[in-house]
């Protein structure tokens, strides 16, 4: 993905692949098809932290407290 501020703020950089420009795409790409026990570790990480931390009901959840903090409950 391109790289955000945000991203980083969810993520760790061995959960994510960035790239700065999109022309860094293509060798982004072959480098992960070439390494591919890479390309796993990475991807196991960032199932792992999407799981604990990123699915809608955490979402939800900061939705209703950020609800509760503002009006009351």
């Amino acid at each position: 993905t391109d790289r955000r501020e945000q991203l980083h703020q969810a993520f760790d950089p061995d959960e994510t692949a960035c790239y700065d420009h999109p022309d860094e795409i293509p060798d982004l790409v072959r480098h992960y098809l070439h390494h591919p026990a890479q390309r796993l570790a990475i991807t196991a990480k960032a199932r792992t932290r999407i799981l604990a931390e990123h699915t809608y009901r955490h979402r939800l959840s900061t939705i209703i407290e950020a609800m509760r903090r503002r009006y009351g409950g």
